[in-house]
């Protein structure tokens, strides 16, 4: 038994935007979470990579007061983004059901609502897991059309990727 269900364009677009606001805004209701980590980000210590903590100290200057509310939302913002454009862009490399891709955002935002919350913490994840979709869905679309264009535009994203977290020098000689 084969189901052989149809979605447009337009629906599919509709319930992932829908699904994407529903997890931004129960994850901004939340208070941001502080971990022993978090003082090494927030004070700019040396022993950490120098690309977290420099956004943390933007966002410091331009939030003022309000500065937990915005790191939250900007950190909601950049990672629900990068899964809207993981997705969609996944979505016209392969021709798969559109519900597997809606089944795949509601896997991709669980960090964002569930144990990890990744919008309310000062801890690099947060930063981290967004350039990591980017950069992967770059490769991806990269590996399957041939075209090298699309590693030129991962390019930067992948050195504020390791600017944020060094681990991920091995992802230079995949690309």
């Amino acid at each position: 038994m084969t189901i052989n269900y149809q979605m447009s364009e337009k629906r599919f677009k509709f319930i992932l935007l829908s699904i994407l606001f529903v997890v931004f805004f129960v994850a901004i209701s939340r208070p941001i979470e502080i971990f022993p980590d978090s003082d090494g980000y927030l004070n700019m210590d040396i022993y950490r990579s120098a690309g977290y903590p420099m956004f943390l100290w933007a966002l410091k200057i331009v939030s003022g007061s309000q500065f937990a509310l915005i790191t939250s939302i900007v950190q909601g913002l950049i990672g629900l983004v990068a899964i809207y454009m993981f997705v969609t862009r996944l979505k016209k490399l392969l021709s798969l059901n559109p519900i597997f891709y809606l089944l795949l955002a509601v896997v991709l935002v669980v960090p964002y609502i569930y144990v990890q919350n990744l919008a309310n913490v000062y801890l690099s994840e947060a930063l981290t897991y967004p350039l990591y979709l980017l950069v992967t869905i770059c490769y991806i679309e990269s590996f399957l059309t041939n075209d090298v264009r699309k590693l030129w535009v991962a390019l930067p994203i992948l050195f504020i990727l390791i600017l944020t977290r060094s681990q991920f020098l091995f992802f230079i000689p995949v690309g």
